[in-house]
Parts: C-alpha cells; structure tokens; sequence
C-alpha cells in the first residue's frame, strides 16, 4: 500500500525475507475512542532477527485504498531488540482517523558490515479503528 510497494521488489534490493520470523505484533486490534475500557490504543511491537545488529526501521498506516494516514516511527530509527510502540488512532497532523480498517507496514533494513548487501524484512498488519 502508499507510494513503496513492498510486494515486487526489484532484485538490485538484494534480500527480502518472507519467513513467518519476526511477525508485527498488534495488541489489540480494535481502537476504540468511544471504550470505557483501555483500548484506546494499540500496541505495536517487532523484534529483529538475533546477532545481526542495528536494524532502521520505518512503521507507516495506510487506509485499504493504499493512501498513507500517518506515521509511528520515521524511517531510521534504529532497532536492535524488541521494540514496542503505541498507536493511539491519530494522525501526526489531523487528530484522530476516520472509523475504518487500516494497515500498519513496518520497513526493516540492515546493512551488513562485511558486504554492502541488503536486507529487508517487510510486515504488515492490520488496525480497526472505531
């Protein structure tokens, strides 16, 4: 979804890893603004591949059209263990999202240090917002 489809990705990227490994985490997956309870807010939480290092990482929300809504974290920030972040149903300039289904797309990259290679780990999840 958005502007970079992740699902064709040309060969000069080197490695794309499409194992089960290393899922994006949504907790719960219904925001609701108008709960007495907690769930207000989601929790999303990615843990890189062990012993590879530092991982940049970029999560974006996309409506189910492919338009981008908001962003979690800019492109770059660095993990290198479990990381968790809250999304609270908010875009970065407009308040809250509009009721609807919406798709959380974290983009990993590492850059080995013995080779120039690659790799990329591509998740995606999907956020109910009521």
């Amino acid at each position: 979804p958005g502007i970079d489809n992740f699902s064709s990705l040309t060969q000069h990227e080197n490695t794309v890893e499409n194992s089960s490994q290393h899922p994006l985490i949504i907790t719960p997956k219904t925001i609701d603004y108008n709960s007495t309870s907690n769930f207000k807010w989601a929790i999303i939480e990615w843990e890189p591949p062990e012993n590879e290092g530092i991982w940049s990482v970029a999560i974006n929300i996309f409506t189910l059209n492919g338009e981008w809504a908001t962003t979690i974290t800019e492109e770059g920030e660095e993990v290198d263990s479990k990381k968790i972040w809250i999304f609270e149903g908010e875009s970065l300039s407009e308040g809250q999202l509009l009721p609807g289904t919406y798709i959380a797309v974290l983009k990993a990259t590492h850059t080995t240090e013995d080779t120039p290679k690659i790799k990329k780990i591509i998740r995606r999840g999907l956020i109910q917002v009521n």
